[in-house]
């Protein structure tokens, strides 16, 4: 635990380990971090297209507005890291997917490996 100072008062913080859910002890924090950051990616190339509607976006998708309006909410419950990937292939983005060793420098648990979502500017 890291001190953060507000005036005079010392504030106790926690340092992240990077994934939130990690954080709060959910199970399956790894996957839904890569699900929100696929989502985001999602988000922010949909955002380019302008004024597509949810119907327009759902249509390109093949699945009802409902799912469409809860993925642009981060309401990911019901759509797999697979099917978001299927977006972005279908909106001809490439997802390339890299395994490598561990890097040896990092401050978590010895024998756990990460994923990481990056996106490239379109």
């Amino acid at each position: 635990m890291v001190r953060a100072k507000r005036s005079d008062e010392e504030i106790p913080v926690t340092v992240s380990s990077g994934n939130v859910f990690a954080d709060f002890g959910i199970s399956n924090a790894d996957e839904l971090q890569t699900k929100v950051q696929i989502a985001f990616a999602l988000n922010a190339i949909l955002d380019r297209f302008g004024k597509m509607t949810q119907e327009q976006i759902a249509d390109k998708f093949s699945i009802d507005q409902p799912k469409i309006s809860a993925l642009r909410n981060y309401k990911l419950e019901g759509l797999s890291v697979e099917r978001l990937m299927g977006f972005l292939t279908q909106l001809d983005y490439d997802v390339d997917i890299n395994i490598r060793p561990r890097g040896p420098n990092r401050d978590i648990s010895p024998h756990v490996g990460r994923i990481h979502v990056n996106l490239k500017a379109a």
